[in-house]
């Protein structure tokens, strides 16, 4: 319970100097889903993700350096290079989980969902 208690009262910026440096990344098909407004295991969603990868490599380095104008050149009318850029500079909601609940991870806050929605479809949604 010390050990708890340690990291409770310790600063959220602190960085420990043996920690090794990372990335963090939201999966590519999970990115596409919130983009199409869709479920991540839906056709459509799979299509585009092997698109992407077909055309520019491999998952990883579309996420971490491919730039945003050649996967916008790829998918043009979804907002996935957005999404991309959202993911790199840490501007994404994180939900924490809770007891055996999984946390959830959004690329859009919902304010920000809904005008993505209008562009996406090219009117807005009565329900």
């Amino acid at each position: 319970m010390h050990r708890v208690e340690t990291l409770a009262k310790r600063n959220p910026s602190f960085k420990p100097k043996e920690r090794p440096p990372y990335k963090m990344l939201v999966p590519l098909l999970e990115i596409l889903a919130e983009a199409m407004s869709s479920q991540v295991s839906s056709e459509k969603v799979k299509d585009e993700y092997l698109k992407l990868v077909n055309s520019l490599g491999s998952e990883i380095a579309i996420l971490i350096k491919t730039p945003a104008e050649k996967i916008e050149r790829i998918t043009p009318h979804l907002k996935v290079a957005e999404g991309i850029e959202r993911v790199r500079s840490g501007n994404i909601v994180i939900e924490p989980g809770f007891d055996g609940v999984f946390g959830k991870v959004k690329i859009w806050p919902e304010s920000e969902k809904f005008k993505a929605d209008q562009v996406s479809q090219g009117q807005i949604k009565l329900l």
